[in-house]
């Protein structure tokens, strides 16, 4: 009798396990809550989470558009010429808006005759709503004085002075005739071209945004500074040439915003 009860109420109790094993049930995974999912109210660029930012970029020389070696363009300045070669720095972009400012610390290094160097990816991006994006067409202070680096800053692309500290920001050249080159190399930590364009314009909601950019060369011989060769120089390769800092301060507002797309 003992042993019929002893097997009975282990069979209750194992029973009873089982049931409470499959009755346990967890609790629901709850979704983070999302202030920038149900926003439509807003100007610019909305990164709803942490994103990315896919850059064009794209060249013409005022209304025409660039071509190198064949192609003669005209400058206020009353020179006419043709382009050899455009290579520069695009550093620094900086998105911000009314919640602040991310500065995502990039460092590209754009070739025209490489197709394939003007378009790159940002990775990164903060969750906020952004108004204006800001560059530099060079490279900042800090890096530009911490001599040899790496990356796009690596001096085997050829675009740092050996001879002084510092990266050459832009590298434009040219052939005015059969006999007469030019040769644009601005740099240094006296005049940093800053450009700043407004995004309010379009409204555009994504995580991976694509942003096209123009830079026009024109601006680089004009405004504030008309540019003439006869005056100002045929060849600018230090920041202690006067005509440095007159480039560098037309560089100022090379860069334009074309579109910005989902």
């Amino acid at each position: 009798m003992k042993t019929f009860s002893r097997i009975f109420l282990a069979a209750i109790i194992l029973s009873l396990g089982f049931s409470a094993c499959k009755d346990k049930v967890d609790p629901p995974t709850e979704t983070p809550f999302n202030k920038y999912d149900t926003i439509t109210n807003f100007q610019g660029l909305l990164i709803p989470s942490t994103g990315k930012l896919k850059v064009n970029v794209n060249y013409v020389f005022g209304k025409d558009s660039l071509e190198l070696n064949t192609k003669y363009f005209n400058t206020l300045g009353g020179d006419t010429f043709v382009l050899t070669l455009i290579r520069h720095y695009l550093s620094n972009f900086t998105l911000s808006g009314p919640e602040g400012k991310i500065n995502l610390k990039n460092y590209q290094l754009l070739n025209f005759a490489d197709k394939a160097s003007r378009t790159f990816v940002l990775n990164g991006v903060p969750a906020s709503i952004y108004n204006k994006l800001s560059l530099i067409v060079g490279v900042d202070s800090i890096n530009n004085s911490s001599g040899l680096q790496e990356g796009a800053l690596d001096p085997a692309y050829s675009m740092f002075w050996t001879w002084a500290t510092g990266y050459i920001f832009f590298k434009l050249e040219g052939r005015i005739n059969q006999d007469r080159t030019f040769s644009f190399h601005p740099g240094g930590n006296k005049v940093f071209p800053y450009n700043e364009v407004d995004l309010t314009s379009y409204k555009v909601k994504s995580i991976e945004p694509t942003v096209n950019l123009t830079i026009d060369i024109k601006e680089m011989f004009e405004s504030p500074y008309t540019y003439n060769f006869e005056r100002d120089g045929y060849d600018v390769h230090s920041p202690a040439n006067p005509s440095n800092d007159k480039i560098l301060e037309n560089m100022k507002d090379m860069v334009k915003l074309s579109s910005i797309k989902n």
